[in-house]
């Protein structure tokens, strides 16, 4: 059945989980006016029609959980107004549209969820300022346009997931000073150039997956001081040179 919005008259709950259910129909803007709520989760539904603005007024939420249903239209750029945010989940839908550069505000948000969906346009340069961003997922859309070296910026990010996706030019040097950095995931894509030397900074990367691009040139030896590296995987690219003697080092 559908979420009732007679929800929407109790204005002192911090909390709605009606996750993993069988619940149909829109999300009602009812819930939009529960200004005390703190957690909003409705993951693992059936849920259809659009995220609705109104959702932006809850200014004290701290998750956002709309992940797994069958949402379709943008992302409300209301969405920016979520100053406390800390996890934001809208993935497996059919959300479409460009990412909302305002979700470059949410300067507490840790996890950014928005992979298999329709999603297009570039990535916004804005998502650089997240400082505390941990988990940065938009892999499975349609986003075209280069990676944003404002990424480089977030210094507490442990995982990048950019792969199927339609980006092009090349990867940006600056995403060699992810320090925390442990997973990173451009495969199938179609991205261009050399691979950049900075990427051998990142000391607690694991898993490093460039494969399915266009990227030339030759391997760098700096990517065998990657001592915390279990997986590299450069296949289909257009690489040449020889393989660096360095990489017997991981």
């Amino acid at each position: 059945g559908n979420i009732p919005i007679t929800l929407g008259n109790l204005p002192d709950l911090t909390g709605i989980d009606l996750s993993s259910n069988q619940l149909t129909g829109s999300i009602p803007m009812e819930l939009g006016s529960l200004e005390n709520l703190e957690w909003l989760l409705l993951d693992g539904n059936q849920l259809d029609g659009s995220i609705l603005s109104e959702l932006g007024s809850l200014t004290n939420l701290y998750i956002l959980d709309l992940g797994s249903n069958h949402l379709t239209g943008p992302i409300p750029p209301s969405l920016g107004n979520l100053h406390n945010l800390q996890r934001l989940d809208l993935s497996y839908n059919q959300l479409s549209g460009s990412i909302p550069p305002e979700l470059g505000n949410l300067s507490n948000l840790q996890f950014l969820l928005l992979h298999f969906n329709n999603l297009s346009g570039a990535i916004p340069s804005s998502l650089g300022n997240l400082s505390n961003l941990q988990l940065l997922s938009l892999c499975y859309n349609q986003l075209t346009g280069s990676i944003p070296p404002e990424l480089g910026n977030l210094s507490k990010l442990v995982e990048l997931d950019l792969y199927y996706n339609n980006l092009t030019e090349s990867i940006p040097s600056q995403l060699g000073s992810l320090e925390n950095l442990q997973v990173l995931y451009l495969f199938n894509n179609q991205l261009s150039g050399s691979i950049p030397p900075d990427l051998g900074n990142l000391s607690n990367l694991a898993w490093l997956n460039l494969s399915f691009n266009s990227l030339s040139g030759s391997i760098p030896s700096a990517l065998g001081n990657l001592n915390s590296l279990v997986n590299l995987n450069l296949s289909d690219n257009s690489l040449s040179g020889s393989i660096p003697i360095e990489l017997g080092n991981l």
